[in-house]
């Protein structure tokens, strides 16, 4: 199940620009926080991290906490 879960949090963060809260509710966990917990436990860095990590110098980077999709500064 671990790895599943991972799987499709990295794949939805990675690939979409959905809000880690939306994610987090997709996945089945009752809060953004409790998200970020499990998933810092098992990647070794936040939700937000990985994130930033998964995007190309190129592509301007959005904040996904944001509502209104800030642009990172």
């Amino acid at each position: 199940m671990d790895e599943g879960v991972m799987l499709e949090a990295k794949r939805r963060l990675a690939h979409s620009d959905e809000p880690t809260v939306r994610i987090a509710a997709h996945i089945g966990f009752s809060s953004a926080t409790n998200f970020s917990t499990y998933f810092q436990s098992r990647a070794g860095q936040s939700p937000i991290q990985f994130w930033n990590a998964s995007r190309q110098v190129s592509r301007p980077q959005v904040n996904p906490d944001a509502a209104d999709g800030q642009r990172c500064s």
